[in-house]
């Protein structure tokens, strides 16, 4: 019984001191390496590296700044991935770049989008846009 209660005690300290210690804050990471190593994991061929990235940029979106491949990219898992829930994450990741170029082609493709999801996620996507004002 006190084995157990000193290894929680070392855990709940550890947690402490992890919680405390700076070098994990979001104030210490270099953004602009971040972006390009997502933007390098986005053209990976691995789906489970670009779902990665796509979810670390849903994430941190507001701190990133990808260049113009990086949106081609996930473009292209947008219209030619057979993947409904691979393609609705590209949409999600688009959306939360704030991209108007992005948004403007993905808004011309709600006519021509055959899937009922994907059609309610663009819908949602562009209101929320519009009315954001961006």
């Amino acid at each position: 019984m006190k084995r157990i209660v000193t290894c929680l005690v070392i855990f709940a300290l550890s947690l402490v001191v992890i919680g405390a210690n700076p070098v994990y804050s979001q104030e210490n990471v270099n953004w602009v390496s971040f972006s390009k190593n997502l933007a390098a994991n986005l053209a990976s061929e691995n789906t489970g590296v670009k779902q990665s990235a796509m979810q670390l940029i849903i994430k941190y979106s507001d701190k990133l700044e990808l260049d113009d491949d990086s949106i081609f990219e996930l473009v292209r898992v947008y219209r030619w991935e057979k993947d409904v829930k691979y393609r609705q994450m590209a949409l999600v990741t688009l959306h939360s770049l704030k991209d108007k170029w992005a948004i403007e082609f993905i808004k011309q493709s709600y006519n021509f989008e055959y899937d009922p999801v994907l059609k309610h996620t663009i819908a949602a996507m562009v209101l929320e846009y519009q009315s954001s004002g961006s």
